[in-house]
């Protein structure tokens, strides 16, 4: 405090400008590290749950489609008229 009162020029430039300089790269460093931090949080969190979505995307998918055909009647199948000529016993038409 006495040497700023005394030199003034050569306190601000030498002494409090550098430790402001100093501040602000920490604060900056500080803020790429918290942001580097939660960049690398939500990496893992999609690594990990994102194949886990798909398996549920997947399976509700199948679900639908299972659910889609079994509403659906099958067609009933009838003989064709054809198969009674290929029959081998006697008297058959």
């Amino acid at each position: 405090k006495g040497a700023f009162h005394m030199s003034p020029d050569y306190a601000w430039w030498y002494g409090y400008a550098d430790e402001l300089g100093h501040l602000a790269t920490i604060r900056d460093d500080a803020e790429r590290l918290r942001g580097e931090q939660a960049t690398r949080k939500r990496t893992l969190f999609m690594i990990f749950t994102g194949p886990l979505m798909m398996l549920a995307v997947l399976g509700a998918v199948y679900a639908v489609y299972l659910i889609v055909f079994r509403r659906r009647a099958p067609p009933e199948r009838t003989a064709p008229d054809d198969l009674d000529s290929n029959d081998p016993t006697p008297g058959s038409g």
